[in-house]
């Protein structure tokens, strides 16, 4: 396991080999086509939230994370007490606007469990300025340029890397690019406190 932050900011690390190999080989063989999802009512078709089987890989991924806390715990600045997570499968057509998460977000971690070019999420450099405050359940708004111009890092899918965030304001991102067909990206998202 590699986390290492990407700037001096220590808000935004890359990460790399979380998953141990016995259990990517498993991923490899999967058959998506095959697999049972949860319908989103907040997204279209193209994100699907996989269903998660007491007995399936993705439950044992789900083990993996939890018992990863304390090795975590030393490899950043604060303590990782508790790791809830799911899986995504998003398809031909996804894209991802550029957004903030809402502050019931802490911490967050997209581990990304296959290769898919150009598919990665990009996080901005952006103001406080750039964010407007409301009393919804989004709570902050990005109304600065939109796309934004300033990235300041591109986090390429590719299989066992992804990032952590921890969350603020102004932690501007998203999937600039639209997935062709043909094309899936399937990861494990971890929301961290």
């Amino acid at each position: 396991m590699i986390i290492t932050p990407i700037d001096a900011n220590k808000d935004l690390y890359s990460i790399k080999d979380i998953i141990p190999q016995t259990l990517l080989q498993e991923i490899d063989s999967i058959d998506i086509s095959n697999l049972n999802y949860d319908k989103w009512d907040w997204y279209d078709h193209s994100r699907k939230k996989i269903d998660v089987a007491s007995d399936s890989l993705f439950n044992r991924l789900q083990k993996h994370m939890l018992d990863s806390k304390n090795k975590m715990s030393d490899l950043l600045e604060f303590e990782v007490k508790h790791i809830d997570s799911t899986f995504w499968l998003d398809q031909s057509g996804f894209t991802f606007p550029v957004h903030t998460d809402n502050p019931g977000v802490n911490v967050a971690m997209q581990i990304y469990l296959n290769d898919c070019d150009n598919a990665g999420t990009t996080f901005y450099q952006i103001s406080e300025n750039d964010i407007r405050e409301q009393n919804d359940d989004q709570h902050w708004h990005y109304v600065g340029e939109n796309p934004p111009t300033n990235v300041r890092h591109t986090f390429d899918f590719i299989k066992n890397t992804g990032y952590l965030m921890v969350n603020h304001k102004t932690q501007l991102h998203g999937v600039p690019g639209k997935l062709k067909d043909g094309q899936h990206r399937l990861s494990m998202y971890c929301w961290i406190n």
